[in-house]
């Protein structure tokens, strides 16, 4: 322990020892820093890089999912021709013969 009004300051050596640790210690600072920065460099770096393959992949899934609605209407609008293709078939030549008031009159005329 110290006392102050004995206290005569320090010696040479003992001013050049504080200067040499506050030195390492500014150095192991300056280091430190310079190693977190690259880290944040490369934590940028790589945030970029997935990002950019983020896009590249949500833009594959857009056209995917284009080109099966381009195909999905496609196939409807095929569906939709055939139907009525088969609607035509049926309305012009299996149903020719539509029912006449003689056919209705046969019911209905019996008490049973």
């Amino acid at each position: 322990r110290v006392i102050p009004d004995r206290w005569k300051g320090m010696s040479p050596a003992q001013i050049e020892d504080v200067r040499r640790t506050q030195q390492f210690q500014r150095n192991e600072k300056e280091q430190t820093m310079s190693e977190q920065h690259q880290l944040d460099v490369e934590w940028d770096r790589r945030r970029v890089a997935e990002a950019r393959a983020g896009l590249v992949v949500e833009n594959q899934l857009n056209k995917t999912k284009k080109q099966m609605a381009k195909n999905l209407a496609e196939e409807n609008k095929r569906l939709a021709a055939e139907q009525k293709a088969k609607k035509d078939h049926l309305d012009k030549e299996v149903y020719i013969n539509p029912p006449t008031n003689q056919y209705f009159m046969q019911f209905n005329t019996s008490s049973r």
